[in-house]
């Protein structure tokens, strides 16, 4: 299927987008749906039989998902018009993709947090966790994101990792079942795609950007299980980040598609010099696309994209967004990223978190085996998602990898020996080994100089795909060098500007396409520098 960007629908700020050249063929729309936006803006009313938005998705057999149900934000709880939601599946199918899930998982841990910190009295009436929350977060709605205090009353307080996975199975089960089956799940901190696609999930799409360590793991995760599943999977953006810690947001009245201002939300926004930078903006677009994902999506789209909302002039994230969506158009056969490596972690592991973390497993303790498995597990993830040099302040999701971008995880119970050369045992189960090829963690990086058709050397990111045409590209990135913050805004650092060889093994040419860089050959080699926070996209 071909690649899809999701746009935000606002009817003031639609016709800029077509107008502006960013909606192309099979582009999508993600409704922007929360409990600050004005009524006449919520799903029920803005998606009607008839209407524009309706008549629009019609007509253009346009990809359309409500972004979302939950998650990020205060719980709404909003009584979706079900026959008008099954209205849309019917007419479009599979390209209604349903309601986005977002962070649910580490927004019941975050949750049950403010609860814990704020000494809410015990039991958790509702009543008390109103309270609580309305004392500490004295904003206009209880602040609560995975479940409603209701529900978290009913939840009580879990201390446990096993009765948190129980509940979370059966809040995702509960969610599936109101939208009859139609989650798009948005995990960041927490990844269930196991838990998810057991249940049904038909894709899911990793919240990416500065606040979640080492995007590479989330988009491997997610490539590996939706490989064993047959299903596909995406990402979604966030741009927030920066120093001090903020969103950007552009537009200069201040307007965003959530309707949230400074004074009724817990975090901030700070212009254009807020959040992550335009540099991490690209290199997260242009990965995606090139580790697989089939879709991209964003948190804070519409309110970076244009200056305002009646001249609607570019901003520089618009631009950015742009010459990404141009160049998926230009360059929409690049086939499927190399990954003849699976990381193979326990089928115990039905949600991955932080694999840098060796306190405890999603926030609980564990005892004796599944702590030697978890162990195990994380220490060969490490290995295998090495970090590299590092410089600037944004370098902890995108980074500079010491092996290369060509393995996927995969848990236990799904692994299959025929889409893959080699498995890395980290189950922590001896017997794997018996039943499958294997190699050590320690081994990788050496395989995959011999088994990729090309050899990358100098410490930079870098995937290779390959498409039907028989077509190698590959890309390059320099993740490290950026300072962002409010007070300066953006600048690359010179001293990690980096030079990498590429020798090509199959007698081929490589031919630079996109990316600011510099290329020379010598000695059968190129050799590739690339500056701060840029990248190389070439073909051979």
């Amino acid at each position: 299927m071909p690649f899809t960007f999701f746009h935000a629908y606002m009817p003031k700020v639609f016709e800029a987008q077509l107008d502006a050249g960013l909606f192309k063929e099979n582009d999508g729309i993600r409704f922007c749906q929360s409990i600050d936006i004005d009524e006449s803006l919520k799903f029920n009313n803005l998606a009607k039989i008839g209407g524009a938005l309706f008549d629009f998705v019609k007509e253009n057999n346009c990809p359309l998902y409500i972004d979302r149900l939950q998650g990020g934000c205060f719980f709404e709880g909003y009584d979706y018009n079900m026959e008008l939601v099954r209205t849309y599946h019917e007419m479009l199918g599979e390209r209604f993709y349903g309601f986005q899930m977002h962070e649910w998982m580490s927004n019941f841990i975050s949750d049950t947090s403010k609860l814990v910190d704020g000494k809410c009295p015990e039991p958790w009436t509702e009543e008390n966790i109103i309270a609580t929350l309305k004392r500490d977060f004295p904003f206009p709605h209880v602040f609560t994101e995975a479940m409603s205090a209701k529900e978290f009353a009913q939840a009580g307080h879990i201390t446990d990792v096993q009765t948190y996975l129980d509940t979370m199975k059966k809040l995702f089960a509960k969610r599936q079942n109101y939208t009859d089956g139609m989650l798009l799940p948005c995990d960041s901190a927490i990844l269930g795609y196991s838990l998810e696609f057991k249940q049904g999930a038909k894709r899911v799409m990793p919240e990416i950007g500065q606040q979640t360590k080492n995007t590479s793991i989330q988009l491997a995760y997610a490539r590996g299980m939706a490989k064993a599943y047959k299903k596909e999977f995406g990402a979604y953006y966030e741009p927030w980040g920066g120093s001090p810690f903020s969103a950007c947001n552009y537009q200069k009245d201040g307007k965003n598609e959530w309707n949230i201002s400074n004074d009724s939300f817990p975090f901030k926004t700070a212009g254009g010099n807020g959040g992550s930078s335009r540099s991490l903006q690209k290199r997260m677009y242009f990965y995606s696309y090139a580790a697989g994902a089939k879709f991209i999506s964003e948190e804070w789209g519409l309110c970076n994209t244009f200056y305002d909302w009646n001249d609607f002039e570019l901003t520089a994230y618009g631009k950015e967004k742009k010459k990404f969506i141009d160049f998926t158009q230009k360059y929409n056969n690049i086939g499927e990223p190399i990954t003849p490596i699976a990381a193979v972690i326990p089928k115990e592991i039905i949600a991955l978190d932080d694999i840098y973390n060796e306190d405890n497993y999603l926030s609980f303790n564990v005892q004796s085996d599944m702590k030697n498995k978890i162990d195990i597990m994380r220490k060969g993830l490490r290995k295998l998602f090495a970090f590299g040099d590092v410089f600037g302040n944004e370098n902890y999701c995108m980074i500079n990898r010491l092996v290369p971008d060509a393995i996927d995880i995969v848990n236990e119970d799904v692994y299959d020996d025929s889409k893959y050369e080699y498995a890395v045992n980290l189950t922590g189960n001896d017997d794997f080994e018996k039943n499958h090829k294997c190699c050590s963690a320690d081994d990788v990086a050496e395989i995959l100089s011999e088994i990729l058709p090309c050899r990358v050397v100098g410490g930079l990111h870098h995937i290779i795909n390959k498409n039907s045409d028989n077509d190698y590209f590959i890309s390059i990135f320099n993740n490290t060098g950026i300072i962002r913050s409010v007070e300066e805004g953006e600048y690359g650092l010179k001293e990690a500007e980096k030079t990498v060889s590429v020798e090509l093994k199959n007698g081929r040419s490589l031919s630079g396409l996109y990316g600011e860089y510099k290329i020379e050959k010598a000695d059968d080699k190129y050799y590739i520098t690339v500056p701060a926070g840029e990248m190389f996209f070439g073909r051979f």
